[in-house]
């Protein structure tokens, strides 16, 4: 069975909405629904569609730049699945980071795990 999940349509203004649909909808970010997600996230390679649905305040993309992140890719990427470096930006569809003093852009739809290096 499917959930419908209406969206803000970014491509639309005024308010517009726009329905889609994902096999697991996962309800909060924090704890118990982050959890979910990584331990679902693998399914994401078979097809599976995951919406995590979050109420509280939007950190902006800039909020995470300069911080180091490891990220595992779904498929390589020039040879390579494992990604290390501070993250130079992010946006709609992508994350550039500084990998070896190159820039590399990583689709989100291709990333299996992400996770943020502590201070």
């Amino acid at each position: 069975m499917k959930s419908s999940v209406m969206r803000p349509n970014s491509m639309e203004r005024h308010g517009s909405m726009r329905e889609m649909e994902y096999d697991i909808v996962i309800i909060g970010s924090g704890a118990g629904g982050g959890v979910a997600a990584q331990e679902l996230a693998p399914l994401c390679a078979y097809g599976k569609r995951i919406a995590v649905l979050e109420w509280g305040a939007k950190l902006e993309d800039d909020e995470f730049t300069g911080r180091e992140v490891q990220i595992n890719l779904f498929a390589p990427l020039d040879g390579r699945r494992k990604f290390t470096g501070p993250i130079l930006s992010a946006g709609e569809a992508s994350v550039k980071i500084n990998q070896d003093g190159s820039q590399v852009t990583l689709d989100f739809n291709n990333i299996a795990k992400a996770k943020l290096i502590p201070d």
